[in-house]
């Protein structure tokens, strides 16, 4: 028998909304936990370039539907292996990229770089040893003075009233979590998150950069494994290949 149009519309608009509201909860358990200091991290190799690719994969839709282009720079392949919670960080970039995604532009680039140190930060609140990522968006930007309020818990950026309200749609509506729990996944790293842009403007569009820096050992990891070695041999959780 031929199914209803309409009922197979029904359903679908069920199935998105039930999405919504499980990743509504889960970014509310994962926000109590960063407020109640409950975060657990557990440390594993990590190949940066195998997660971006994952989360790349994932967000292929959404890309498709608003015609965004995602470049992988050739520097993320050449980023040693690191200590993280892989979960976690796979969160940290999925909300990276879904941000990048609503503030940018149909026809827009969204372009993900990085770089590694060892035995010399360049910067005094850095680690010794550790690697720095940026999410590059050709977006709406960042007012300076916003730079900082974008982490906290519930905040929008510009007028809330003229967003829309589709997840993945031009400045699309959204509780404000992301950017909370970005930080407080990267900060229980031992890690710095901070966002760079000229100032915000829905006509020129100068781009966010958003910036992560993470120590290339868990500093628990450190002390259980002196020995530990970061090396380039596969890692069995994902394909490596783009």
């Amino acid at each position: 028998s031929g199914e209803n149009p309409h009922n197979l519309r029904i359903v679908e608009g069920i199935l998105k909304g039930v999405k919504r509201i499980n990743e509504l909860v889960e970014n509310l358990l994962d926000l109590s936990r960063i407020d109640y200091r409950t975060l657990e991290i557990t440390p594993e190799p990590i190949r940066i370039k195998d997660l971006i690719v994952n989360v790349r994969s994932g967000a292929d839709e959404d890309l498709k539907l608003r015609n965004i282009q995602f470049h992988i720079d050739p520097s993320i392949g050449r980023l040693p292996i690191v200590d993280g919670d892989l979960v976690g960080l796979r969160k940290v970039f999925e909300h990276l990229i879904n941000n990048g995604i609503k503030y940018t532009p149909d026809g827009g680039q969204i372009q993900v770089k990085g770089r590694s140190w060892m035995g010399g930060a360049p910067q005094l609140d850095w680690p010794d040893d550790g690697i720095q990522i940026q999410v590059i968006d050709t977006g709406i930007g960042i007012d300076p003075a916003d730079q900082e309020l974008v982490f906290q818990k519930f905040f929008q950026i510009g007028e809330v009233d003229l967003h829309s309200t589709s997840k993945v749609g031009f400045r699309g509506g959204g509780p404000g979590l992301g950017l909370a729990i970005v930080r407080g996944i990267v900060t229980a790293h031992s890690g710095l998150v901070w966002a760079e842009s000229e100032g915000q403007n829905l006509e020129t569009y100068p781009g966010t950069t958003m910036n992560i820096v993470l120590p290339r050992r868990h500093k628990w990891q450190a002390r259980l494994t002196n020995d530990y070695q970061f090396d380039d041999s596969p890692l069995p959780f994902m394909e490596s290949q783009y």
